[in-house]
């Protein structure tokens, strides 16, 4: 996560479950400059996230108790932004195919989406297969535990497959 948030360089993240945020740590850390929001439906997580965010001394982070439904429409403003989207969340086919499009919309410079879990269920690998085949998908890496989509127009149409 840190790899990859200092490399994209976001001016935004957004991060769907925040867990108790080692994630929303390890991208805050990679991309200092960033605002990141980091929503969480179980209350007691993201007090403990938030109390670690502190203790880290990460102050451009924002961590939003709530349903990712209800909450999601309330994200930073993606447009013109450069937007690094990690869900990790709700993990399955219909949620994930909506998150994506969500942000198709709503971002419109550069973006990058970490899904989580895309092998974790017949649901998860269902999304995966589609989302990677999807036009606005340039690259996509498939890392097993994770799925890395960058969606960049300049760039030609790549899939790497788990083993590569």
């Amino acid at each position: 996560m840190y790899r990859i948030s200092h490399w994209f360089r976001p001016s935004v993240i957004i991060e769907l479950g925040t867990g108790l945020g080692i994630s929303t740590a390890y991208l805050a850390a990679g991309a200092p400059e960033a605002r990141l929001l980091s929503i969480e439906a179980d209350w007691q997580k993201s007090d403990y996230a938030r109390k670690l965010m502190v203790s880290l001394g990460f102050a451009n982070v924002e961590i939003v108790t709530g349903l990712f439904d209800d909450l999601i429409a309330n994200a930073p403003e993606c447009k013109n932004e450069k937007v690094l989207v990690f869900l990790d969340g709700n993990h399955r086919y219909d949620s994930t195919i909506r998150y994506l499009n969500h942000f198709l919309e709503s971002a419109s410079k550069e973006l990058l989406m970490i899904l989580d879990d895309i092998h974790w269920s017949g649901e998860m690998e269902r999304a995966w297969k589609e989302i990677v085949k999807l036009n606005e998908v340039r690259v996509s890496l498939d890392l097993f535990f994770l799925g890395v989509l960058i969606f960049r127009k300049d760039l030609n149409k790549e899939h790497f497959p788990v083993g590569w």
